[in-house]
């Protein structure tokens, strides 16, 4: 499964160009933005991971969101960078900040996940699944993987799942041996 999953990585990253825009992500100002961010270097990693879950669906924080035939731009707030959901149920939700962000950016980021898997949580078990929900939360290139359950009525349970590394350029690439947080994630999902 590893192996699988590092092969998807490696293929994801050779289908964008974000690995080899030479933008210094760690340095104000240098086209480093959240969304250039998730789009070049989180994508790729997470649409090999979860993009072959079948029922699945995926959304982007930049996908549009109807409401009618308008878009709805306030609702964006209330979405997670990315989501999985199955139905109408999600499964999955994910914050990141790029490495630039301040402490209380990336607090406030966590809390926002946290209160979205607890609402997603009782939402699952509204609709009668005792199951949990992975939060993914990244700091820059560094990323924590959590699982989010309900272990007795309002007893909501979070337990870190493990960190692993962004690769941020093609020197990198070995780092994707370490993504054993996320192929728990993808395991726990199936």
């Amino acid at each position: 499964m590893t192996t699988t999953l590092v092969r998807r990585c490696v293929s994801m990253f050779f289908m964008e160009a974000g690995l080899w825009a030479g933008i210094d992500w760690f340095k104000r100002g240098s086209g480093n933005n959240e969304d250039t961010f998730i789009n070049n270097l989180v994508k790729p990693l997470l649409s090999a991971a979860f993009g072959r879950l079948a029922g699945c669906t995926f959304r982007w924080s930049r996908d549009p969101l109807r409401s009618g035939k308008r878009k709805d731009p306030d609702a964006r707030l209330l979405l997670p960078d990315y989501q999985v959901s199955f139905g109408a149920r999600s499964i999955f939700l994910a914050e990141f900040k790029t490495a630039v962000a301040s402490r209380k950016e990336m607090e406030n980021d966590f809390i926002k996940l946290t209160c979205m898997g607890k609402k997603a949580v009782d939402a699952l078990y509204k609709d009668g699944f005792h199951a949990s929900v992975v939060l993914m939360h990244g700091k820059g290139v560094d990323i924590e993987v959590f699982e989010l359950r309900l272990r007795a009525e309002a007893v909501y349970f979070l337990q870190c799942l493990g960190k692993f590394q962004l690769v941020t350029n093609p020197q990198e690439f070995p780092l994707l041996l370490c993504l054993g947080p996320l192929i728990s994630a993808q395991v726990r999902k199936k």
